[in-house]
């Protein structure tokens, strides 16, 4: 990527601390900014602290023989990315002509952001040098107010620039630079004298923790101890073991390395509720602050392991990184209950989501043994991988007993509005998922049952495959009666305990207390779904009536009170239990 010019790219770069040094209620991720033109910085460094702030940024400033150099436009050469790694950038530029500059930062943790300035004099005369950086940030439309602190350290006295107190939730940030003089501003200042072909380093750390004094000490400890030499060379290491691509068009190989970039940026490391690295799915400038401190009010791309987030994101680090991708699907088998139940979405913070993990926990360990070869990570978690399967045809999850389960939840589905669970969707009623046999679920279990049987032949669990087989036959025997060639040559969803298939019609709308005129009769035998809307500020009282014939032609009475609608936003809906015929009377009271 060194031909690939960055500062004229509508792109930031998005950097992290790596999945070893970090705090799961107290994240600081950062952005590379680049500016565009006009009096924009070239380039810049910033965050929101987890989201507590509307940005802060950090602009790197060379004066040079009293010249003053941060603008794009005011840069004699192209800037150029050296390193794009999770953790680091460096970028390489020429300030003026025959002046070098490498500019190197490094998130080394949730609270620490350490960077550099190495400045090479290839001229003939010599250079009177300011690397300076500005520090400034914005909360609800009001600058944050800087403090300037004189420290007494080991090696001396010093300054640094602090974000006053009492600004920031549970955050005072601090800003410290190698052999700093205060400039009256929001700056710090490191004079640099080069001779001709000399070379100069400059550092600087920006450290935010809840308290001052460890702001302080991080900030002067990643100052006076980070070791740039070793970390470079174990990014060069890691680059080594990454997929090398190059397709001849610099833009697609940037935007290949930059999808490794988020993929490695996105994990967080393991706590005593996950003990391997887990992703989280927006690792910003803008996310990983907890006000509560557990993470239980974090937003939902980083309240767990989600089913097929998790699926996509795993499979596609198998290939970069297979050894932390093995770590993710262990995550959720720490988390299996003694029935061989898996939670569909295990949290870093204890979160747990309620429901039966969707089936793909083997489909996606075959994926990661692709890329790893370990037998022994396939032998350790076979005998968990059996008791999920086996968890699905349960009697909870089964209600019917026939070999084809039914979803318990629309979440559980993956999908955030379902088409035909959720009661938001396109304005239609929704259907209780648990009363459906969903062709969706059968394909996922099929899949599933066939990536065990591979499994099994590989992680010595042959004797495991005829009860597998005997199960995938049930099921596959019901998905091929959900087929109907005459009926638009698709897979329809089924009633759990008629078997029939879901023919929607409607039968009513009416207003307030309107009952049904007269008798109707349904094309199919069917359940009715019945949506009410109103009640935006409370759940209303309702009860609805319904009288009339079953499938097998009885008479039956069926009442469905407030406590069996499930409410959202305005709107309510519930399903019969009764499979009808004939609806002879509906009266909707409340």
């Amino acid at each position: 990527m060194s031909d690939w010019e960055l500062s004229h790219k509508p792109l930031n770069i998005k950097i992290a601390a790596e999945a070893g040094h970090t705090d799961y209620t107290n994240d600081t991720a950062w952005e590379f900014a680049f500016g565009h033109g006009g009096d924009e910085p070239a380039f810049s460094l910033q965050t929101r602290y987890g989201g507590r702030v509307g940005l802060v940024r950090l602009v790197p400033i060379l004066q040079v023989n009293n010249s003053t150099i941060y603008e794009k436009s005011a840069f004699a050469g192209n800037i150029t990315p050296a390193i794009i790694a999770p953790d680091t950038v460096q970028l390489h530029t020429t300030p003026i002509d025959g002046l070098k500059m490498i500019f190197s930062v490094w998130v080394m943790d949730s609270y620490t952001l350490a960077g550099q300035f190495e400045l090479v004099n290839e001229t003939d005369t010599p250079l009177q040098i300011g690397a300076e950086i500005f520090f400034q940030g914005m909360r609800e439309e009001k600058a944050l107010r800087l403090n300037l602190l004189n420290l007494e350290t080991p090696k001396g006295t010093a300054v640094a620039l602090a974000i006053e107190a009492g600004q920031i939730s549970h955050l005072e940030p601090v800003l410290m630079m190698q052999n700093a003089h205060e400039t009256g501003t929001a700056k710090l200042n490191s004079p640099l004298d080069l001779a001709p072909g000399a070379r100069g380093t400059v550092f600087f750390v920006h450290a935010a923790l809840p308290e001052r004094d460890k702001s302080v000490a991080a900030a002067y400890a990643g100052l006076n101890n980070a070791n740039w030499q070793a970390h470079f060379k174990s990014i060069k290491t890691r680059e080594y073991s990454l997929p090398q691509i190059e397709t001849g068009d610099d833009n697609l190989d940037a935007a290949i390395q930059f999808s490794q970039q988020t993929l490695l940026c996105g994990l967080i490391a393991p706590t005593k509720h996950l003990p391997y690295p887990t992703p989280v799915f927006s690792r910003t400038p803008g996310t990983g602050y907890s006000p509560k401190g557990d993470g239980s009010d974090h937003i939902r791309t980083w309240s767990g392991q989600n089913a097929l987030d998790t699926f996509q994101y795993a499979a596609s680090l198998a290939v970069l990184e297979p050894k932390i991708a093995e770590g993710i699907v262990k995550n959720y088998l720490a988390v299996q209950n003694p029935d061989g139940g898996i939670d569909g979405m295990p949290g870093a913070g204890g979160q747990r989501a309620g429901y039966l993990l969707l089936p793909i926990l083997a489909q996606l360990s075959e994926i990661v043994y692709f890329y790893s070869g370990n037998v022994d990570f396939l032998r350790e978690i076979f005998p968990k991988l059996m008791r999920f399967y086996a968890r699905w045809f349960a009697s909870d999850v089964d209600v019917d007993g026939d070999g084809f389960p039914e979803w318990q939840s629309e979440h559980q589905t993956g999908f955030d509005i379902h088409p035909v669970f959720s009661i938001n969707a396109y304005g239609a009623p929704p259907a209780d998922p648990a009363l459906v046999e969903a062709p969706d679920l059968a394909a996922y279990l099929l899949n599933e049952g066939a990536a065990l049987i591979r499994l099994a032949e590989i992680a010595g669990g042959k004797s495991s495959i005829k009860s597998i087989e005997a199960l995938q036959k049930k099921l596959a025997v019901s998905l091929q009666k959900s087929w109907f060639s005459d009926e638009g040559e698709r897979f329809y969803y089924r009633d759990r305990d008629s078997d029939m298939p879901l023919f929607g019609e409607s039968i009513f709308k009416g207003k307030g207390d309107q009952t049904m005129p007269g008798f109707y009769t349904l094309k199919n035998p069917n359940r009715l779904v019945i949506r009410v809307e109103g009640g935006v500020s409370h759940r209303p009282t309702v009860r609805v009536s319904i009288d009339g014939l079953d499938s097998n032609g009885k008479t039956v009475a069926e009442t469905l009170e407030s406590g069996d609608f499930t409410w959202y936003r305005g709107a309510g809906a519930a399903t019969s239990r009764t499979i009808w015929t004939e609806i002879q009377t509906m009266r909707v009271e409340g």
